[in-house]
């Protein structure tokens, strides 16, 4: 009789160890194999089918029934970016119709509520430079005049906000960047879907500055192809680098990333290997955000500023003057905190920025982070660090593979090596 096999032998045991687990209805069971034919349950999420399915079933009837009788929020039915978690709250007034409160709103940071002053984005022209006729004032943030100090960065030679292109779809639009010239694309796992957890929708982009909606784009949109990369699950030590009760992981158990592909193109940008130092001058700290906002109604902007008095917050009418809706736009501001997992940014940012690229500002050609979420109420934005381990496991199983067919500059090069560095992808072979 032939001896059992250490494949058989596995198989067999996994199957024992999964029929166990799903003899609960059980579901996300991760099997750790070790090099012997021992097995166990790494983790597994003991949610029964029949209660998940249910509780899907009821929170989308729930955000339907909501949206029915709130008119003005209507256009979120399909999300402007893949679905805005929200809460339903108890109405304590007289016509008793309950609120729909989104959680983590974007909004432009306030800088001084007296003066009633807030951060901005800064709208590029036609031809990728930054407009000339923008007005800054002596009271203007020391990155918005570094950003205008700096202006030739974005416009002459290599300009990075090239490699920044609208992420749209039939219902919502985003923003996705390059970071490959042979078409590799990086955005948010969350811009994929008008629903958390959804298939793969039908996405397009477009190259042009501005990028009002799918239909605007016309024929000039481009199909991209979303590829999946099977990224680590989020440890719970993974926290908002301000705020240590605050878990990155919201409705995903993995990084808030994806890659895509599209045609090629020459403009491209890196991950930035250095570390930051906050304590360093403010110009090595200040970054910019480069992304397509999009509108949003009058009580999207009450709600993401709850926490001042109506007079306090701006109105529809200064919110487009801080943010001009669906032009390509720079948003300057302070790193202010980090970690290996996420960086910590007050920049402007609103619904649409999601997939942008935090890129330093003295060399904006390096990125440091993907925008994702803001923190409601809170005057600044969270971005996925390029050293996350998600991060860095897609960057050199989906990106590197195309970096090594391209024909690249010495200089990006040694970039691209710099950061393999970190971790244990071997480099890219010098030319």
């Amino acid at each position: 009789m032939c001896p059992v096999s250490f494949e058989e032998n596995t198989i067999k045991n996994a199957k024992n160890l999964l029929q166990k687990e799903f003899d609960n209805n059980s579901v996300q069971v991760c099997l750790m194999i070790s090099t012997t034919d021992e097995i166990k349950v790494f983790e597994s999420h003991k949610v029964p089918l029949e209660q998940l399915a249910r509780e899907r079933i009821l929170e989308r009837k729930k955000y339907e029934k909501m949206l029915q009788t709130h008119l003005d929020l209507k256009f979120m039915e399909y999300g402007t970016a893949g679905r805005i978690r929200f809460d339903v709250v108890p109405s304590e007034n007289e016509e008793g119709q309950d609120i729909i409160r989104f959680k983590d709103l974007e909004r432009a940071p306030i800088i001084d509520i007296k003066r009633r002053m807030f951060r901005r984005s800064f709208p590029l022209s036609v031809d990728y430079k930054l407009l000339e006729n923008t007005r800054l004032f002596g009271n203007s943030t020391k990155e918005e005049l570094l950003l205008f100090a700096n202006r030739h960065l974005f416009g002459d030679g290599i300009n990075p906000t090239k490699a920044v292109v609208s992420l749209l779809n039939r219902n919502y639009g985003a923003t996705a960047f390059r970071v490959s010239p042979l078409g590799g694309l990086i955005t948010c796992y969350h811009n994929l879907s008008s629903e958390d957890h959804g298939l793969p929708e039908d996405l397009f982009i477009h190259k042009s500055v501005v990028s009002k909606s799918y239909e605007f784009a016309g024929s000039h949109r481009e199909s991209v192809k979303f590829e999946h990369c099977e990224l680590p699950i989020l440890e719970e030590s993974a926290k908002d680098p301000l705020d240590d009760k605050c878990c990155l992981a919201v409705s995903l158990t993995h990084s808030d990333i994806a890659f895509l592909r599209s045609s090629p193109e020459k403009d491209f940008l890196i991950p930035c290997a250095t570390d930051l130092d906050l304590k360093k001058k403010i110009n090595e700290n200040a970054v910019v955000c480069i992304g397509y906002p999009r509108k949003i109604s009058s009580k999207m902007i009450e709600q993401a500023y709850y926490d001042l008095m109506p007079v306090q917050a701006p109105d529809q009418e200064e919110y487009g003057k801080l943010f001009e809706y669906g032009n390509l736009s720079i948003s300057p501001g302070p790193l202010i905190a980090s970690n290996s997992s996420a960086l910590a940014c007050e920049v402007a940012t609103t619904p649409g920025y999601s997939g942008s690229p935090v890129c330093l500002l003295e060399n904006p050609r390096m990125f440091i982070g993907i925008h994702y979420r803001a923190r409601h109420g809170k005057d600044y934005a969270l971005s996925i660090s390029v050293k996350d381990a998600g991060f860095y496991r897609l960057y050199s199983e989906l990106v590197v593979p195309e970096l090594r067919k391209a024909e690249l500059l010495q200089e990006d090069i040694d970039e691209i090596n710099k950061y393999l560095s970190i971790g244990d992808t071997e480099p890219i072979v010098s030319r």
